[in-house]
């Protein structure tokens, strides 16, 4: 009798005691869900994203490239804007790589290659027509040869962006100072100045965001060298003094 009464309690406790109590199902612990695979798109994104980060030309340039043969069949497919314009861009950072790492020549030839597609697909007035105009440029920056042959090479776009349906004057403004700056290269300022100045004329009134401050800036920068060789150094000085106002108003009103 002296047992069965001890047995009860001791058997009550057992059952009920907090940690060895059985969960319901309703509190069970939920299921982690499992982490979707990351789409094509999103990795290239991330590929690029770890390419801009790098001081190394050479392992930025493999990025870039890693991004373009990964986004190459989802722009076959027609997997949309967003494939479209990091392939693009994956290939414009490529080659703005290339020329940092002394090969301006591959730079050029695959600026030639993808400009009319990407025209195509993103259309003239998308900003990064824009960035494939000016980071190009800079691959004909060479002098001699490759100089004269940017200057043909935007003289067509010119031609193209002044069409009245092309309703592109910002980009034939962009296209003035590429031709007036590579006929700087050159050394012919007397070539080079008409161009600076329609460019200034064109870009002048559009100017609204940083970066057109800053081509804007550059234009007035060239038209002082102009001025300055030419022997007018008082309008050259005014002309640098305009290029460094407007600097310094990009730095003030977009610090980002």
């Amino acid at each position: 009798m002296c047992r069965n009464a001890y047995f009860f309690p001791v058997l009550l406790i057992i059952i009920f005691a907090p940690g060895c109590r059985k969960s319901t199902p309703s509190e069970a612990i939920p299921a982690t869900r499992p982490v979707e695979p990351m789409t094509g798109t999103a990795r290239a994104r991330k590929l690029i994203a770890t390419a801009d980060s790098l001081s190394n030309d050479s392992l930025a340039l493999e990025r870039y490239l890693e991004a373009v043969a990964m986004l190459n069949p989802l722009m076959e497919a027609g997997q949309g804007t967003a494939a479209n314009l990091l392939y693009f861009r994956s290939h414009r950072k490529a080659g703005s790589r290339l020329i940092s790492l002394g090969r301006p020549e591959r730079s050029a030839a695959l600026f030639d290659s993808l400009f009319p597609s990407l025209k195509k697909e993103l259309g003239a007035g998308h900003p990064e027509v824009e960035k494939y105009l000016i980071d190009f440029s800079k691959a004909y920056y060479k002098g001699g040869r490759v100089t004269q042959q940017g200057i043909e090479r935007y003289r067509q776009f010119l031609e193209e962006f002044q069409r009245p349906e092309a309703e592109s004057p910002k980009l034939a403004g962009l296209c003035h100072q590429i031709i007036g700056t590579l006929f700087q290269q050159q050394y012919k300022y007397a070539e080079s100045f008409p161009h600076l100045e329609k460019a200034r004329s064109i870009l002048q009134p559009l100017a609204r965001t940083n970066n057109d401050s800053v081509v804007l800036s550059d234009v007035y920068n060239n038209l002082g060298v102009c001025y300055a060789v030419e022997g007018d150094l008082y309008a050259g000085i005014e002309y640098f003094q305009k290029a460094l106002g407007l600097r310094d108003h990009a730095i003030i009103s977009y610090p980002k």
